[in-house]
């Protein structure tokens, strides 16, 4: 039988070059150690010196920094065992040597008898360790670049609070998708000191932009403005034609379900007055926190009335000025900052008055800005229009799913056009959730915790629970908690001083509209608030906030973002989450808590307490309908995904838009 020498290779790794020693059991050295430069012509040579001496050969080398990769890779490439071993091992391994040289020679003959002795120890460095090498590099390249940024921007911040104090909170943290850049970092490389800004004025934009007063636009005929009516608290709830008030307007949009409705007869009265069309402006311009807030009237909104407190504004010229760039201009952080300086105290609310003349409203000069601002912005509103057509027919096509079972309702409404599913929208506002009035009798024993509210025990409600059950499991919420499928809790009252003490949106009752959260919340708390109650509170995504306590809000919901997630909420929201998403999806449990019959329990369950109404515990009695077919429900989860994911971005995109139109 032939023998097969086995040799160890140790080579002692360094910046561009290394130490290679040779030996063999017995402590026959069979080349003393030598140096080898890390170039194509000296790793060749090794290559070539290693194949010549023959038998079995294992190279074995230190976890030294990124300097033993060229050598290694080199070696593997060429068929040879190649082991990576941590420098710790090499440290503490004995050589059997009292002396302790610290040379790259000895260094050397220690890893080749460290090899000789873990012969049978020793493992092959394989491609599934390269690939975790270049995983672990990167995430190291990655959390090193994070950890430099985020050093970076806190020490801009320190000195920033020295020449411009909160500049940093003028703008979002965001990124903008094209360049990478965060809006606040290029506001300070411009304008790094508070002088800067002050010796300044609007007319620095003359350069890229042409400047429009307002007052005018007015004055030449481009545009004209009105103001709505006020039509008395005895016209609500006389129709379904909604009455737009200050806080149905979120996002650059009307809510699907506006709080007031009225008659036809009343809105003939007032139509040919107020003359609503598809892309008027409506601009708050009485209130507080909402005075600035804006919207597109849209073909899926009319017909409809305004309360006083709105603007109305119509681009009679769109050859003078775009209408969707004049929106955009509108919502960009200069004019919203002209807004609030022209926004004084009137009695117990705010208003701009008729000082809305004086704001001026910078549109780029470069048509190529404009053409691709006004893509970009048709496209995103699109986008949401169709998928709030969804979310206003959502009742009714989820009344018609969970009756049938048969997901073709969903489907044929999103392949139409806005044009052809206007037709079909029903017109709904919130007092129309209390439902029609019912007589029936009751039985004394029957009462249910001395409740003596006729509303609490409408019949049709039942009867219609009843129709759904061939396709539904009914189980009410109560009992869903108690099988460990949801958990429900309730934000924290955090007080008025923490109001406007930083930028982490405080979500409150008003705060969000079909189905998701306002851009601009009305409040926000500092990091050191947020920390004291975010461990509690504990908001992640697909958390679904439903309001408990108010008047009409009462019942609506919102789902969480990722972009949401890092924010408190108040104590009359109730947070759901789901625990099992096989059973009941966020996607379908906020489907749910919007379809027609479970809006109608939400309404029986609300009682006035003190000065507002509330759900209390009674919550907890409401019946879901939840589908028994597993396909029915992944259509609900996949057609209510595609509406939030889909307005979701589309409102990140104009939000963007309307920081960099200016």
């Amino acid at each position: 039988m032939e023998f097969c020498p086995i040799t160890a290779v140790g080579i002692d790794v360094s910046k561009g070059k290394s130490t290679v020693a040779i030996r063999r059991p017995g402590g026959e050295i069979v080349m003393a150690p030598f140096q080898v430069h890390h170039t194509a012509s000296d790793l060749g040579t090794l290559i070539s010196t290693l194949r010549g001496i023959g038998g079995e050969i294992r190279v074995v080398m230190e976890h030294t920094g990124m300097y033993w990769r060229p050598i290694a890779l080199a070696l593997k490439n060429a068929g040879f065992f190649v082991s990576i071993v941590n420098a710790m091992l090499i440290h503490d391994f004995s050589d059997n040597s009292l002396r302790k040289v610290k040379t790259d020679k000895a260094d050397s003959l220690k890893i080749a008898n460290y090899a000789l002795a873990y012969w049978a120890d020793l493992r092959n460095y394989s491609d599934e360790e390269e690939t975790r090498q270049m995983l672990k590099i990167q995430s190291r390249l990655y959390e090193r670049t994070q950890n430099c940024s985020v050093a970076m921007r806190n020490g801009l911040i320190s000195l920033l609070d020295q020449t411009f104090p909160g500049v940093n909170k003028l703008f979002g943290y965001e990124r903008r998708s094209v360049t990478g850049h965060v809006k606040w970092v290029d506001f300070v490389s411009r304008y790094w000191h508070k002088d800067c800004v002050a010796a300044l004025s609007l007319t620095t934009l003359c350069e890229t932009h042409d400047l429009f007063s307002l007052g005018d636009l007015i004055d030449r005929g481009i545009i004209e403005v009105s103001s709505g009516d006020e039509v008395g608290k005895m016209a609500y709830g006389t129709g379904d034609i909604p009455f737009v008030r200050t806080s149905d307007i979120s996002n650059w949009e009307i809510k699907t379900i506006p709080k007031q409705g009225v008659s036809k007869e009343i809105y003939d009265t007032y139509k040919r007055k107020q003359n609503v069309q598809s892309g008027d402006i409506l601009l708050v311009k009485d209130g507080t926190y909402l005075i600035g807030t804006n919207c597109i009237i849209t073909d899926l909104d009319t017909p409809m009335m305004f309360q006083s407190h709105i603007l109305k504004i119509r681009i009679i010229t769109p050859q003078k000025i775009n209408p969707l760039l004049f929106f955009l201009s509108l919502n960009s952080p200069i004019v919203q900052q002209q807004v609030r300086n022209i926004q004084f105290t009137a009695d117990i609310i705010d208003t701009i008055g008729r000082r809305y003349r004086e704001l001026i409203l910078p549109i780029p000069k470069s048509q190529n800005v404009k053409e691709e601002l006004y893509r970009k912005l048709k496209n995103a509103l699109d986008e949401r229009i169709l998928c709030k057509a969804a979310i206003k027919q959502f009742p009714v096509l989820m009344e018609s799913l969970l009756r049938t079972g048969n997901p073709k309702f969903f489907q044929e409404f999103m392949q139409k056009s806005v044009k052809e599913v206007k037709d079909d929208l029903v017109q709904d506002t919130t007092a129309l959730e209390f439902g029609p009035t019912v007589n029936f009798q009751i039985r004394s024993d029957k009462l249910i915790n001395n409740i003596f509210l006729p509303k609490y025990y409408d019949p049709t409600i039942a009867r219609e629970l009843s129709d759904l059950e061939q396709t539904c499991d009914l189980i009410s919420i109560n009992d869903l908690l108690m099988m460990g499928k949801i958990e429900i809790s309730t934000g924290d009252e955090i007080g008025k001083m923490a109001y406007g003490t930083g930028d982490i949106p405080f979500i409150r009752t008003s705060d969000f509209s079909n189905w998701e959260i306002k851009c601009d919340a009305k409040q926000g708390v500092s990091q050191d608030i947020f920390d004291q109650y975010s461990q509690r509170e504990d908001v992640q995504a697909l958390d679904i906030l439903l309001v408990r306590d108010g008047t009409y809000l009462v019942g609506a919901s919102c789902l969480v973002t990722e972009e949401d997630s890092k924010m408190l909420y108040c104590g009359g929201l109730l947070k759901i989450r789901s625990l099992d998403a096989d059973y009941l999806h966020p996607y379908l449990l906020l489907g749910l808590l919007n379809s027609y019959i479970v809006k109608r329990q939400i309404r029986t369950k609300q009682f006035t307490r003190d000065v507002i109404d509330t759900l209390g515990k009674r919550f907890l009695e409401i019946v879901l309908p939840i589908p028994k077919s597993s396909d029915v429900k992944s259509s609900i989860v996949s057609e209510i995904e595609e509406i939030v994911t889909s307005r979701t971005a589309a409102k990140m995109v104009i939000k963007e838009l309307s920081e960099q139109i200016c």
